[in-house]
């Protein structure tokens, strides 16, 4: 009987430390959730950035483009 109550004792224990640790490993992912959430807003922001630079660079470019035809226009036909 007293084996059985070392062992229920034991038991106990060992189920407290698992209970700290698993306090601890949700309080953990709890954490990465919100670094997670902080990541797609980080990323949602970025892709904002790379459509307006994307956009940019194809008005740009159009420029250079009226650019050239105009140089081109001014020197065959007023030059």
């Amino acid at each position: 009987m007293e084996n059985l109550q070392f062992e229920t004792r034991t038991c106990e224990i060992v189920v407290s430390c698992f209970e700290k640790e698993m306090k601890d490993i949700k309080a953990s992912v709890l954490g990465c959730v919100k670094e997670i959430e902080e990541i797609k807003n980080a990323v949602d922001c970025c892709e904002k950035d790379v459509k307006e630079v994307v956009s940019e660079i194809h008005s740009l470019k159009n420029i250079l483009v009226c650019g050239i035809f105009m140089a081109v226009f001014y020197y065959y036909f007023v030059a």
